[in-house]
């Protein structure tokens, strides 16, 4: 078992009785303009484990998906979930087109799997590299 402490990336982990130091974060991976991966976009990495965003999890579709650089995430375990899996969660956005043709911003919660366990629930858009700023949004819904 581990207990987490909230914005400080440390956790104590106990086994066995024992104390122990542990490592409990979830971390964005930016890269700069002189990349060949893609820029303005984030990928969640918890530990070794590369996240990833399903549609199915995150209202369909992940086009106006917006996750910006101050969006507080944390990992939850989800025993609901695939058989059991840490999940990446927290706030994001989602770009809205109204009815005038305008675009506006909406708050919705964000679920990531771990890669690995994407496509077993399903016809699903999935994504690792997410919008972090409105520009590179695809699409408004």
């Amino acid at each position: 078992m581990a207990v987490c402490h909230p914005g400080t990336g440390t956790a104590r982990a106990v086994a066995g009785g024992r104390s122990c130091p542990a490592v409990c974060f979830s971390r964005r991976v930016f890269f700069g303009r002189r990349s060949v991966t893609p820029s303005g976009r984030v990928a969640l990495e918890r530990g070794p484990i590369v996240y990833c965003a399903e549609g199915i999890d995150n209202g369909g579709s992940l086009g106006a998906l917006l996750v910006p650089d101050g969006a507080r995430l944390e990992a939850r375990f989800r025993k609901d979930l695939l058989g059991g899996v840490a999940v990446v969660t927290g706030g994001a956005g989602s770009l809205v087109r109204n009815e005038d043709g305008s675009i506006r911003r909406t708050p919705v919660e964000l679920t990531a799997i771990p890669y690995y366990a994407w496509a077993h629930r399903g016809p699903s858009e999935m994504a690792v590299w997410l919008a972090r700023d409105e520009s590179k949004v695809q699409k408004a819904k």
